[in-house]
């Protein structure tokens, strides 16, 4: 959580999604680098379809990528009722965004 390789885009938070896609291709580097041959492979799921993913795809990932393991948030807004408000409201909007991106991803297939 830590790592900052993990902050695929850099916003200074892990979301779950970040934190997936670094953890498979830890796991992937370490049995590649062992010569061994991973058996078992991560997917993903949340949007309830009950088919998982190995990445953001499927209508899988829009969730996870906006869902973050730390309160950065509630940090920013401390106790000013306003920010609290703009950052939950920006928060909306990125689920938004990214709940479009997969409705469109799905329309195309």
């Amino acid at each position: 959580m830590s790592n900052p390789e993990a902050d695929a885009d850099q916003n200074g938070r892990v979301s779950i999604l970040e934190a997936f896609n670094f953890a498979t291709k830890a796991t992937a580097n370490w049995y590649q680098g062992k010569g061994l041959l991973a058996t078992e492979h991560a997917l993903i799921d949340d949007n309830g379809d009950g088919v998982g993913h190995t990445g953001a795809e499927g209508g899988d990932g829009a969730l996870a990528k906006t869902t973050y393991f730390d309160s950065l948030p509630l940090a920013i807004a401390g106790s000013d009722p306003e920010m609290a408000k703009l950052v939950a409201e920006r928060d909306r909007l990125e689920r938004e965004v990214e709940q479009l991106k997969t409705t469109q991803s799905c329309n195309e297939a």
